[in-house]
């Protein structure tokens, strides 16, 4: 699965985007009796899997990202908190992608965001956006929540990956929210 996940990721392989899409993945990792009774937190992360299912689908094969969260919401069941979440990391990510994405090309500059694993890309993005648009989100839970999906949906390759990345950028974040006169990549 790994070695597959390597060479789909990169070209929107459509086995691979069922495989990882398929909602049990993700709930055989929510069902574990050591969560049971977690509550939000683990909503929260149900929502983050199903706003990255809908953005992977719709960057890899650019199906309608309405469509998608509607139907990935009801597979999950999710509740009507953690739908309007997943719901407003898809429409956040979405209409801040050209900056979220120049931000990963800051920080990845080894990475050009066309070579980048698809998954790796989204997995960043809605990290980026939570870390610099979300105002619920701690940094080093938006951090943590990226390595445990890229854990989860990536390569073996992808926590790391993922972390570097985004340690580079809560630096310049924090440098610039230090500086208060906030860096160009981060302002609005």
């Amino acid at each position: 699965l790994s070695q597959r996940r390597q060479r789909g990721q990169r070209r929107g392989d459509p086995e691979l985007a069922k495989e990882l899409t398929d909602h049990s993945t993700i709930t055989s990792t929510l069902n574990n009796p050591a969560q049971e009774g977690a509550g939000p937190p683990r909503s929260r992360h149900m929502a983050r899997a199903v706003a990255l299912q809908v953005l992977y689908e719709s960057d890899g094969t650019n199906h309608d990202p309405n469509r998608a969260i509607k139907r990935r919401i009801t597979e999950h069941r999710l509740s009507r908190p953690a739908a309007n979440f997943a719901r407003h990391i898809v429409s956040g990510v979405l209409a801040n992608e050209d900056r979220v994405d120049v931000i990963i090309g800051a920080h990845a500059p080894s990475w050009p965001l066309a070579q980048m694993a698809v998954v790796d890309r989204n997995i960043l993005r809605v990290a980026i956006y939570e870390i610099i648009e979300g105002k619920e989100t701690p940094p080093k839970v938006a951090i943590n929540e990226a390595v445990e999906l890229g854990k989860v949906y990536g390569s073996e390759s992808t926590p790391k990956f993922v972390n570097g990345v985004l340690g580079s950028v809560i630096e310049s974040y924090a440098s610039a929210k230090n500086k208060q006169v906030g860096s160009s990549l981060f302002a609005r």
